[in-house]
């Protein structure tokens, strides 16, 4: 008996380290290839102005290959892969404001993660949290009033929620489990996001005030990452169900849960294109994290950025 249970002590140990290192909200280092140390991305391209048309938009990503953590920019084939960010210390995770004209992000340049805005061309990079707690994961609003992010200000990360200019930061879970991950529903209503509520990571939705959480994923294994499609209808999320890490699809009511990947590889972080034609994420089946790019039933899986770096956190 004590040999047994040595063994599942063993196996629950093993189990928990490796939810840990997908949650982890810090970038990796950069010589790092393996996520076991992260958790923890331009000018717009021109639109027609015909009612209904929807932008293609471009890509925003975090790289080591300058021997630090930046935000580039790419177009959506993966061409003209230009840095935005260029300071000392760590930038990444970025998120697309929906005008398209700015751009916010985490850095660690003030010596403690905090959430920062930039003009799409990498001008007038701004400190919005100011706060010497871990801010992190800024998603904008449909409307781009609000930021909503990740703090542990109150001695647990937590989903808050602050103007675009960083006025009225709120705290919207008050939970005493990590709440994590947080991106908008397309009208501005529900928030869906991660938490470990439940003793494991799950997916769950609120509205946008914090009130009425509802969970969408049960499974004893890792369910995390959500986001959000154009269209309001699915909600793409990372899943390890099925012995690795995949980029799975849902409905926004947790029904038909979809592998959209199904390779051996890690895939992870997924971003849907503006008009939800498109996937985009990273996966390291190449070696190396890359940002590829699929279409929304998983087919045509492409690689974008080829390069012996890591390239990370993809945001569309």
């Amino acid at each position: 008996m004590n040999f047994l249970k040595k063994i599942i002590f063993t196996i629950l140990t093993i189990s928990i380290l490796a939810s840990t290192a997908l949650t982890f909200t810090g970038c990796p280092p950069a010589e790092v290839v393996e996520e076991t140390t992260s958790e923890e991305e331009t000018t717009p391209e021109e639109t027609t102005e015909e009612e209904g048309a929807q932008p293609t938009g471009q890509i925003t990503f975090t790289t080591g290959r300058d021997g630090k953590w930046d935000i580039y920019v790419m177009n959506v084939d993966g061409s003209e892969q230009t840095r935005l960010t260029d300071d000392p210390e760590k930038d990444c995770y970025s998120d697309w404001s929906p005008d398209e004209k700015k751009i916010t992000f985490k850095s660690y340049r003030d010596g403690n993660w905090e959430i920062y805005v930039m003009n799409a061309d990498g001008s007038e990079q701004i400190n919005l949290t100011n706060n010497p707690a871990y801010d992190v994961t800024p998603a904008w609003s449909p409307d781009g009033k609000k930021i909503v992010f990740v703090s542990d200000r109150d001695g647990n990360r937590e989903i808050y929620v602050m103007n675009a200019d960083g006025s009225e930061q709120i705290n919207l879970t008050n939970n005493p489990a990590y709440d994590i991950y947080p991106d908008w529903s397309p009208d501005g209503k529900k928030i869906v996001f991660e938490s470990w509520r439940d003793g494991n990571e799950e997916i769950y939705i609120m509205n946008a005030d914090g009130s009425e959480s509802t969970r969408l994923t049960d499974d004893p294994l890792i369910d995390a990452l959500p986001n959000w499609s154009p269209d309001g209808k699915k909600i793409t999320f990372t899943s390890d169900r099925d012995g690795d890490h995949e980029i799975y699809v849902m409905n926004v009511d947790g029904s038909e849960q979809i592998n959209l990947t199904n390779n051996p590889a890690y895939d992870r972080w997924s971003d849907w294109s503006p008009d939800g034609k498109k996937i985009v994420f990273e996966s390291d089946r190449d070696g190396k994290f890359e940002i590829y790019v699929m279409n929304s039933d998983g087919s045509e899986q492409i690689n974008l950025t080829n390069n012996p770096a890591d390239d990370r956190y993809p945001a569309w």
